[in-house]
C-alpha cells in the first residue's frame, strides 16, 4: 500500500471510510481463498511493524492469549511472572487455563526494585515472564530478559499500551520472544472492532500458533481452538495500520524485524498460501454461497461510521434482529460457532472434570470447545437413521459428574429434540443444541432450537447465514442469558471470575444484518433443491437420508446414503465429477477414531455406519437447474463395486 495515499486519508476521514468499505466488500464478495489472502497480508504487515518474525491474527484479544498458551504448550499449574501494568484481558485467559500468574512487586518505588522482585518469585514451575511495554523505556528491562534467558523462560511483552510509540523502543522489544496486541475498538489504535495479534520471534512457535488457532487444522491428532480473525476485519486492519505507519515516514520495517537467529527475514505469512493460478479452478459445482449487494455496502458503511466494536450499536441491532427472526428471548452474538459453545457451556457453570454427553458424528470443532474448558466428552451412539442421541445408551453413561447433553443436527437434519429435552429434564441435565449446521431446522412446526436450554450456531463461510466468522447463542432463559453475556459484554475490572472475550465485531454483525432478511428465502430455495434432487435420484444403490417425522431440515446439505456401503467408491466417483462432499473434505468418521480422542472411545456402531455410508451434496442458492441436472446424472451413473451386498 502507498503511504502517500494514507497520509492524505489522515486529513480526509470520508475518503478513509470509503477505502475501508471497498476493502471489506471486496473480501465479503470473494471466496475463502480471498479471505485467507487478506489475513495473510495483514499478519505479515503487522509482523513488519512490530519487529517480530511472524504474527498470528485472532478473533479477540483474550483469544490471542489462549492461542499463545497453546503454541507454547503452557499447562495448568505452570507459573507466569506478571509485571506491573498488565491488563486483565491478558491475565484472565491465564487464570481460565489453570496457569498461576505470580505478580511482581508493583508497589515498589522504582522500576529497579520492581525488577529485582522478579528473580525472587521464580520457582521450578515458572515458565514465562510477562511485562508491559509501558515500562520499556527503562534500560532495567534488560535485566529481566537476561535473567529469563538464563533460566530458559519465555519472555512476553504486552504492546497495546504504547502502540503509538513503538518506534521509540523497538530495540528493546526485539529482546522478547512473544508480543501480545489487542485490536479491540477503544483499546487499540489499530482497531478491527474486536481482535488480537500474537507476535513470535521463533517461526516454529508462530506456525504452531496458527495451526492451534484453526482447530489444529482439524487433523484429529492435536487439540485446537477457533480464534481465527475474519478476512473483513483484516481488510480494515490493513488500512488502519498503514494509516498509522504513514504518520512516520521514517519507518522502515525491513531494518527492524529480527528473528530468533538475529536475521532480518523476508516477510513470512503463517496463513495457508493461496496459489493465484489456482483461484477460480475450484470444483465444477461450488460448495459455498457469497451474496453481496447494496445492502451489505450500506450496513458496513453505517458500522464503520458508528463503531465496529463488540458493544457497538451495529452488534446490538444484529442481536435484536436475531431475536426476532428466531423467536428468541435472548440472542448473544459471538466471534465464532466454537465461541458460542464455550459461552453456552460456561453459562451452564461447567467446570474442569465435568462430563458432557454427545454424539461422535459431530465435528471436531464441537468437542474442542469441551477440551478447551477441560470438560470430558462422553460419546453416545445415534439413532439408526438420524443423528439423535441414543437415549438408552445415554442413560447408561450418566454418572455423578455428568452435567449436560449436546445434540448436533448434522448438515441441517433435525433430531428428536422434544424427546431428548424431556429426558434431560428428568435427569437434571442441561440440554444444548449445536445448530451450527441447522439454523432454521424445525420440529413439529417449531424452531428446533426452542426445545433446548440454549442453542449455538455458526455463521462461518459454509453455513446458511454467512458473516465470514461469527456465531450466536439463543436462549429463552433470562438467567443463562445474563451469564452468557459476561463473555461478550466484557467488564474485566468488575468481574470476580476470569472473563474471556468472545464478542463479535461490528463488521460481521453488519453483514449479518444485511443478509438475515433473505435467510428464509435462501432456505426455501435450498429445500426446493433438496426435493428436486431427491426426485431425480433413481440409482437403486443410493437413497436420500430420511427425515424424522415432523422434522423440517435447514437445507444446509442434502445427504445421500449408499445402500451397498461402498462409500469410498461413491466419494471418488463424486470427486472426479467435480461435486464436493464434506465427508471427503473433512475425512468424517466417528470422533473417537481420531488419535486425539482415542482414549474416549466407546463403540457407537450406528454412528460409524452412518458416516461410512453417506455423502453430502451442495444445495445453496447458487445451485441452478443445470447444476441439479449434472449432480443427479453423476449420482445415477454410479455403480458400486459390491452391488450385491445391499445393507439392510
Amino acid at each position: 500500500m502507498d503511504d502517500a495515499i494514507f497520509s492524505n486519508d489522515l486529513n480526509d476521514p470520508v475518503q478513509a471510510r470509503k477505502r475501508e468499505l471497498d476493502a471489506v466488500i471486496a473480501v465479503a464478495a470473494g471466496d475463502m481463498d480471498a479471505s485467507l489472502a487478506t489475513v495473510a497480508r495483514f499478519e505479515s504487515e503487522l509482523a513488519d511493524w512490530a519487529g517480530f518474525a511472524t504474527c498470528v491474527g485472532t478473533s479477540s484479544d483474550t483469544g490471542g492469549v489462549s492461542v499463545m498458551l497453546g503454541a507454547l504448550d503452557l499447562r495448568p499449574g505452570d507459573e507466569v511472572i506478571v509485571g506491573p501494568g498488565i491488563p486483565a484481558w491478558v491475565t484472565s485467559p491465564l487464570v481460565h487455563a489453570g496457569l498461576i500468574p505470580v505478580a511482581a512487586d508493583d508497589e515498589a518505588d522504582t522500576l529497579g526494585v520492581q525488577l529485582a522482585s522478579f528473580e525472587q518469585r521464580f520457582s521450578d514451575r515458572t515458565r514465562a515472564v510477562l511485562v508491559s511495554s509501558s515500562f520499556l523505556y527503562h534500560q532495567d528491562i534488560a535485566h529481566v530478559i537476561a535473567i529469563s534467558r538464563a533460566k530458559q523462560l519465555v519472555t512476553i511483552v504486552e504492546l497495546t499500551a504504547s502502540i503509538g510509540t513503538m518506534l521509540d523502543h523497538r530495540q528493546i522489544v526485539e529482546g522478547f520472544d512473544v508480543g501480545l496486541l489487542s485490536l479491540r475498538e477503544g483499546v487499540s489504535a489499530i482497531s478491527t472492532g474486536e481482535g488480537g495479534a500474537v507476535f513470535f520471534r521463533h517461526r516454529e512457535w508462530g506456525r504452531r500458533a496458527k495451526s492451534y488457532s484453526q482447530f489444529s487444522d482439524l487433523d484429529g491428532i492435536n487439540v485446537g481452538v477457533n480464534h481465527k480473525i475474519s478476512g473483513i476485519q483484516c481488510a480494515v486492519g490493513r488500512h488502519r495500520l498503514q494509516a498509522l505507519m504513514a504518520k512516520n515516514v521514517a519507518y522502515s520495517a525491513a531494518d527492524s524485524r529480527i528473528d530468533a537467529d538475529g536475521q532480518h527475514p523476508a516477510s513470512e505469512s503463517l496463513s495457508p498460501a493461496v496459489d493465484a493460478d489456482a483461484v477460480g479452478s475450484a470444483p465444477a459445482i461450488k460448495d459455498s454461497f457469497y451474496p453481496v449487494g447494496t445492502r451489505e455496502e450500506a450496513f458496513v458503511l453505517a458500522a464503520l461510521n458508528s463503531g465496529i466494536g463488540g458493544r457497538s450499536d451495529t452488534v446490538r441491532q444484529y442481536e435484536q434482529q436475531l431475536k426476532t427472526h428466531f423467536n428468541a428471548g435472548h440472542a448473544i452474538a459471538t466471534s465464532s460457532g466454537y465461541g458460542s459453545l464455550v459461552v453456552a457451556l460456561s453459562a451452564f457453570g461447567l467446570k474442569p472434570g465435568d462430563k458432557v454427553l454427545l454424539t461422535p458424528t459431530c465435528p471436531l470443532c464441537t468437542v474442542y470447545a469441551l477440551t478447551f474448558m477441560r470438560v470430558e466428552p462422553v460419546f453416545c451412539d445415534i439413532s439408526p437413521d438420524d443423528f439423535t442421541i441414543d437415549l438408552a445408551m445415554a442413560e447408561r453413561m450418566i454418572d455423578g459428574k455428568t452435567r449436560a447433553i449436546i445434540d448436533i443436527p448434522m448438515w441441517g437434519y433435525p433430531v428428536d429434540a422434544k424427546r431428548v429435552a424431556a429426558f434431560a429434564r428428568a435427569k437434571g441435565l442441561y440440554y444444548l443444541l449445536d445448530i451450527a449446521l441447522a439454523h432454521k431446522a424445525k420440529l413439529d412446526g417449531e424452531f428446533l432450537w426452542k426445545y433446548a436450554d440454549m442453542a449455538t450456531f455458526s455463521t462461518h463461510h459454509s453455513k446458511t447465514l454467512v458473516t465470514g466468522e461469527g456465531g450466536a447463542v439463543l436462549t429463552d432463559n433470562d438467567e443463562l442469558a445474563l451469564k452468557a453475556k459476561q463473555f461478550t459484554h466484557c467488564d474485566f475490572t468488575a468481574s470476580r471470575n476470569p472473563v474471556l472475550n468472545f464478542s463479535l465485531s461490528g463488521l460481521q454483525a453488519a453483514l449479518g444484518l444485511a443478509r438475515l432478511h433473505r435467510l428464509e428465502q435462501d432456505v426455501q430455495h435450498r429445500l426446493s433443491t433438496m426435493q428436486t434432487l431427491g426426485k431425480l435420484l433413481t440409482n437403486p444403490h443410493l437413497e436420500p437420508l430420511p427425515i424424522i417425522p415432523g422434522g423440517e431440515p435447514a437445507g444446509t446439505k442434502l445427504l445421500v446414503r449408499s445402500l451397498t456401503g461402498d462409500n469410498d467408491a461413491l466419494l471418488e466417483h463424486q470427486s472426479r465429477a467435480g461435486i464436493p462432499s464434506d465427508i471427503a473434505l473433512y475425512n468424517c468418521k466417528a470422533l473417537y477414531q481420531y488419535p486425539v480422542l482415542r482414549d474416549k472411545a466407546t463403540p457407537c456402531p450406528n454412528a460409524e455406519r452412518m458416516l461410512a455410508t453417506i455423502t453430502t451434496l451442495p444445495v445453496h442458492p447458487d445451485i441452478r437447474q443445470a447444476d441439479i441436472a449434472v449432480i443427479a446424472s453423476v449420482l445415477n451413473r454410479f455403480q458400486p463395486e459390491h452391488s450385491e451386498e445391499v445393507l439392510s
